[in-house]
């Protein structure tokens, strides 16, 4: 319950939604940089939030994405489409097991900066650490089953990479591992599950590297359903993807070091793609 005295309260509403994709994020950290009030987005991407000063402003947050901070300027509604960060992507990987110098893992780290913890809104250095590390030791507890002296599987580690991109505890997915670009290292293709992540259009997939490190996520891509196909033909030194979307079987292929956000929005692949390519999910 939060109490103020001799100010009057602003409410400010809206919905947070990916720019690419325009897909509704739940689980966004939206808070105010003045009154220090802060939610999190439904899992519609909406949320509320009150503060008594009219030159406040507010701050989006959220894991794999560019944060925004904007003024609230006489506004009730405010409504946000987030940029996925490039370079933060290629930092999302984590370990399930104790500390080491990175030089020395097997498996994949995640780091918060003494900095990173005197800015965020806190007076608790544990609570200033949640919103960085929280997820990344509860996927931890749950990949670590065997004794601390034992390597994770690749399961063990896929899985505590998934839960900490997805900013979400228990969940849902099917991947498969396969080399997508020759290199002799597992790659991973996981389609999420849930109603966080599948919509009328399709689910969300995301494809992960495989590195002597662990696993980085490299592309997401929405609206796509089953079957998912692997094909034999190369683009960029990557193998085509063809999964099932706006009706079709799309063709999607590696560009920029990613695979397209967006499938419906692709070229469907040919009779002949399809047939010859390897279905992992059906």
């Amino acid at each position: 319950m939060m109490f103020t005295f001799g100010y009057s309260q602003i409410t400010i509403t809206g919905t947070v939604s990916d720019k690419a994709t325009n897909e509704t994020l739940p689980g966004v950290t939206v808070y105010t940089n003045n009154s220090k009030n802060g939610v999190a987005t439904d899992m519609n991407g909406q949320y509320s939030l009150v503060t008594t000063a009219a030159d406040d402003s507010v701050t989006f947050s959220y894991i794999g994405y560019i944060h925004q901070k904007l003024a609230i300027g006489g506004r009730s509604t405010i409504d946000v489409s987030l940029i996925v960060d490039s370079k933060l992507l290629d930092e999302i990987v984590v370990t399930a097991y104790g500390t080491q110098r990175k030089s020395d893992l097997t498996g994949a780290i995640t780091m918060v900066k003494a900095e990173e913890i005197t800015k965020t809104p806190s007076s608790n250095a544990m609570t200033a650490l949640q919103g960085k590390v929280i997820y990344t030791f509860i996927a931890a507890l749950l990949a670590v089953t065997l004794s601390a002296c034992t390597e994770p599987t690749r399961e063990q580690n896929l899985s505590a990479v998934v839960s900490y991109y997805a900013n979400q505890k228990f969940l849902e997915y099917k991947h498969a591992f396969i080399d997508l670009n020759n290199d002799g290292e597992e790659d991973v293709i996981v389609l999420l599950q849930g109603r966080s992540w599948c919509g009328s259009g399709g689910c969300t997939m995301l494809v992960l590297i495989g590195e002597d490190s662990g696993y980085r996520v490299i592309s997401k891509s929405s609206v796509t359903s089953e079957p998912i196909r692997v094909s034999e033909s190369i683009s960029n030194g990557w193998r085509d993807i063809i999964v099932r979307s706006d009706g079709e079987e799309k063709l999607l292929q590696l560009d920029d070091y990613t695979y397209p956000a967006n499938p419906s929005m692709e070229s469907a692949a040919t009779q002949e793609q399809v047939d010859s390519a390897k279905i992992i999910f059906q």
